[in-house]
């Protein structure tokens, strides 16, 4: 605003558009007061808040009314006195506004003419609702939080003296009369040497770069007993010199993952001997079978690994994905990952030996193929979802039902639908579509993914077979539902180039095989 008279300033804004429009778009409210410190103008933004039905009536009389809180009142009147005498101010008040308490933080701005003689004075009003909603969710925390939180002084000489620590600290530390550690040194006595030359090396590094650190280590509280804190310690305050005065130390109690980290390490080495003994024998028994005819002795062994290896390796995986609920590190994290992976990957090489010898004696029975594909991908539509996979439906509707092992059907549907969301990075799609022909009905599963090399496609359904770009498995899935379908008397065929996703067909006769 120009540094007009009352009155030219108020004809300014109400009749030319361009200041009009700049101040009505504004999300601050603007007000305008006059010498006797009297309302003048109020913008629409604070005119919507304060639901103000004629402002027309505010205008020439003292703002806030008499129906705003009187200490808002009380705090805007000395604002406004205070701006009237020359002092620029920053005020904050708050209106009940039809039960839901609204704050504002005000700019009082006096502007005079030559002669230093009051014109008038601008507010400007910013909603701070949420900024005191937080302030005070803050305020619960600091009373709440698990976290110790100290203040700490650097010494003139050596050492530093604990200035503040919340009560979390206290009862974590088994500490009766906090008080008297106040005005002692940081950290107390009863910390071992170890962890007192860690936490010393850790401030010194705060005050030496002004950077925040982390530090990890034992402590023991007043009983003797171990805990675990990870620290970070930070600037609090600065002198007038600009030195570091104090720091503030926000210490986590990891007593319990530490201890999870022991139990892990322990598990970890017992996983790493059962899948190096069990992959050893797995790699035995793959090498036997290719061997064999029409791998003839895989039977056999599938009911001895199911109990030999499924039940175990479910047992470690089990204690395994409790162990990594407790808050792990990232390093242990990354364990407990691992460990999980391999697990599912030997459990999946058990499934896979399984499902190749499921008897295909079970009962045919007349399917709907489409709704057969619709249950499939309900069980996979969580799973496309998360990894941002779009699924399409191209169905047929003159499929007359099919003759053949539902089980069996939905299995193959689902290792190809699970292959395909295998081969997409990032988002993509794959397109369900089923297709009648003369003789037989035609299901296609086709993806967006990284494609299949003409080296990979020959020898693509031949067991223990994995593409480069595959990853990590038996190489069973797809031998395995190539002779499913085979036994349905039906043919399964693919066709990809690298780089261009590929398509599965899965060719089943109308009539009974």
């Amino acid at each position: 605003m120009e540094k007009l008279n009352l009155d030219a300033l108020l004809k300014s804004i109400n009749e030319d558009s361009s200041v009009n429009s700049l101040i009505q778009s504004s999300p601050i409210c603007h007000k305008i007061f006059d010498p006797e410190l009297n309302l003048q103008f109020m913008s629409d933004v604070g005119i919507a808040t304060l639901r103000v039905k004629n402002v027309e009536d505010y205008y020439g009389h003292p703002f806030p009314t008499d129906s705003a809180p009187k200490i808002t009142r009380d705090i805007f009147n000395r604002g406004l006195q205070i701006a009237g005498k020359g002092g620029a101010n920053i005020i904050e008040y708050y209106f009940d506004i039809e039960g839901k308490v609204v704050w504002y933080k005000t700019t009082l701005n006096p502007f005079f003419d030559e002669n230093e003689t009051l014109i008038y004075i601008k507010a400007d009003s910013m909603d701070i609702t949420r900024a005191k909603e937080i302030e005070e969710s803050n305020k619960t925390l600091l009373e709440t939080t698990p976290i110790c939180l100290k203040e700490i002084t650097k010494n003139d000489g050596p050492g530093y003296t604990l200035r503040f620590m919340s009560s979390a600290g206290q009862e974590q530390l088994g500490i009766k009369d906090l008080e008297k550690l106040y005005g002692g040194p940081y950290p107390p006595d009863f910390y071992p040497d170890g962890a007192k030359k860690a936490l010393i090396e850790g401030m010194d590094r705060v005050i030496s770069t002004g950077e925040s650190t982390q530090v990890e280590c034992e402590v023991l509280d007043t009983h003797g007993n171990s805990v675990w804190y990870l620290s970070t310690f930070s600037i609090h305050k600065l002198n007038e010199a600009g030195e570091i005065e104090s720091i503030t130390g926000s210490s986590q109690n990891i007593t319990q993952r530490k201890k999870a980290e022991i139990q892990l390490n322990e598990y970890q080495e017992h996983l790493e001997e059962l899948v190096e003994k069990r992959t050893q024998e797995l790699e035995e028994s793959q090498r036997h079978l290719i061997h064999s005819e029409k791998l003839a002795s895989l039977g056999k062994l599938t009911g001895s690994i199911s109990h030999e290896f499924n039940n175990p390796v479910q047992g470690i995986r089990n204690v395994i994905e409790n162990l990594s609920k407790l808050g792990l590190s990232k390093k242990d994290a990354k364990l407990t990952e691992l460990g999980i992976r391999e697990c599912d990957r030997m459990a999946k090489m058990i499934q896979g030996l399984r499902d190749f010898y499921k008897p295909t004696s079970d009962k045919f029975s007349s399917i709907d193929i489409n709704q057969c594909l619709d249950e499939v991908l309900v069980l996979q539509n969580k799973s496309l979802e998360e990894k941002q996979i779009q699924v399409n439906q191209n169905f047929s509707e003159n499929i007359p039902k099919i003759e053949m092992v539902e089980d069996q059907i939905k299995q193959v549907v689902l290792n190809l639908i699970q292959n395909a969301a295998d081969s997409i990075s990032g988002k993509g799609q794959i397109t369900l579509t089923t297709e009648m022909q003369a003789s037989h009905v035609d299901i296609k599963i086709q993806d967006t993914g990284h494609g299949i090399s003409e080296e990979d496609l020959k020898n693509l359904f031949e067991p223990f077979f994995t593409t480069k770009n595959a990853n990590k498995g038996t190489g069973l899935g797809l031998s395995i539902s190539y002779g499913i379908i085979q036994d349905h008397g039906g043919d399964l065929e693919v066709k990809s180039k690298l780089g261009e996703g590929a398509t599965f067909t899965i060719s089943l006769p109308i009539e009974s095989k």
